[in-house]
């Protein structure tokens, strides 16, 4: 999810959800390990969810909901950007 989340430097704080909460950053597994998506509804009357990060050159996924409801962790409620990593590791 770079630059959203900086995954060498940046914090998220989530709330554990096991369903579509509506749009947002959401942390999904992959069966292996997870990563953060962008979620948001395909509006296609099939009620399809696009997932999508911020680096286009991986092709965005298209889960049904149920689909999503077996895989997502939970959705990012805070994300914390690192200004300084030279002052917080020394605090």
């Amino acid at each position: 999810m770079t630059p959203t989340l900086k995954g060498d430097r940046d914090y998220a704080l989530m709330r554990p959800v096991s369903t579509y909460r509506g749009e947002g950053i959401y942390c999904v597994s992959d069966g292996i390990g997870f990563d953060f998506f962008r979620v948001e509804a395909t509006m296609d009357g099939k009620r399809g969810l696009r997932l999508f990060g911020d680096n286009e050159m991986y092709a965005d996924r298209f889960y049904t909901i149920e689909e999503f409801d077996c895989c997502v962790l939970g959705i990012v409620v805070v994300d914390l950007k690192v200004r300084n990593e030279r002052l917080l590791a020394a605090a």
